[in-house]
């Protein structure tokens, strides 16, 4: 009964395209193309337990699907804990929204479990999160777009509802993390949502950095660089850790959609007056109609 959050797609009609957000199932994806494997016999890794991912991933696969099915789609998500691939995908069958989440990544040393929860929210963005979008697939919403819906978006509404509060008390968050995330928000419950998230995000940036051999990225270091257009592939591991950071304290409702054209709509810009939680720069070109 343990995978009974899983849809088996037992008939696969020949005719129907797989197109892949992430690149292809063990290869480029969430994090770009590496030979990383972390076994679940192995040492070094972080104590994940095959329990604790599958509890995971089905809490967000409950809290989605009807968010999916309203978008007239069938989320469908597979959770490959025997594979030691040290990353996530996500494609489309059809109306199928499929995402793989791996094992190895769930396993490796820097990852927390809120950090793998934003993984599998980062996937979800591929297909919610909205302009902009990749040129193939189309559907797609790019890696930096996808990055920051799921801290201002997906894991907000996935952990509202927790005693966020107890959960930081144990944990030891960056004082960067505190001091801005008290400048946006002014209701404790709604503080120690926003420093959970942004821990989630420095555990994904320091996966990615790791991975790219420095996982020293912080929230006091952020990405100086500015691209003259939007760049659509994967940013660096600082950068993506901003994104993550300004996804938090972007004080949109997870309520408010996203537009898959207008990338204006349910984000912060700096146009409707906002200083902190817009899209960093380091990947992010934003149209006139923004500023």
């Amino acid at each position: 009964m343990k995978k009974r959050f899983f849809i088996v797609l037992a008939i696969l009609s020949l005719t129907t395209t797989v197109t892949f957000a992430c690149g292809t199932p063990g290869k480029s994806g969430f994090a770009p193309e590496n030979n990383l494997k972390i076994s679940q016999w192995g040492i070094g890794n972080n104590g994940m337990t095959e329990e604790r991912f599958r509890a995971i991933i089905k809490n967000i696969f409950d809290i989605y699907t009807p968010v999916v099915a309203a978008k007239d789609a069938l989320l469908v998500v597979y959770g490959h804990w025997d594979d030691d691939t040290v990353n996530a995908n996500a494609n489309t069958w059809g109306k199928r929204w499929v995402i793989n989440m791996y094992g190895g990544l769930a396993r490796h040393p820097l990852a927390t479990e809120d950090g793998f929860a934003l993984v599998f929210c980062h996937e979800l963005g591929h297909f919610l999160g909205g302009a902009p979008r990749k040129d193939r697939p189309s559907w797609a919403s790019n890696e930096g777009q996808s990055d920051y819906f799921g801290s201002m978006k997906c894991l907000k509404r996935v952990f509202e509802k927790e005693d966020n509060i107890a959960v930081v008390s144990k944990m030891n968050i960056d004082p960067q993390s505190t001091k801005q995330c008290e400048l946006v928000y002014r209701d404790a419950r709604e503080v120690a949502l926003c420093q959970r998230i942004s821990m989630a995000g420095k555990s994904l940036g320091r996966v990615l950095g790791d991975i790219h051999g420095n996982s020293n990225v912080n929230f006091s270091t952020p990405d100086t660089s500015t691209v003259g257009k939007t760049y659509g592939e994967h940013p660096a591991p600082q950068c993506r850790l901003d994104t993550y950071f300004n996804g938090t304290l972007c004080d949109r409702s997870y309520d408010q959609d996203t537009d898959p054209l207008d990338p204006k709509i349910g984000v912060c810009t700096t146009r409707d007056g906002y200083k902190v939680g817009t899209r960093p720069l380091c990947w992010y070109k934003p149209t006139s109609s923004e500023i």
